[in-house]
């Protein structure tokens, strides 16, 4: 999250917020109706924000459906490595271990 900080700060300080950045680490993802609201922006600008954010390379834009989702990858690979360690580290148990 400081890594973000420093340098959406430095590559783009006109849309820089810390409740930007909050929307970018509430969650793995974010779409433009969440920063409309968070921030409290026309739809414009929360696409504007979002696509800067994308060009920069900051966020991966993954349209599904009919929604844009705007991907913190660095952010969803921590937690899915933390789920695969967790998983390596719970052995699954069988039916019959379970209700020894």
């Amino acid at each position: 999250m400081q890594d973000f900080k420093h340098r959406i700060r430095k590559d783009l300080p006109k849309i820089y917020s810390q409740d930007l950045l909050n929307n970018l680490f509430n969650h793995p993802y974010t779409k433009i109706e969440f920063v409309m609201q968070e921030l409290s922006v026309s739809r414009i600008t929360a696409a504007r924000y979002l696509n800067l954010l994308v060009d920069a390379g900051f966020l991966k834009k993954q349209k599904i459906g009919a929604s844009n989702f705007y991907i913190n990858e660095p952010l969803y690979q921590l937690f899915k490595d933390n789920k695969m360690s967790r998983q390596k580290a719970e052995p699954i148990k069988t039916v019959n271990q379970a209700n020894e």
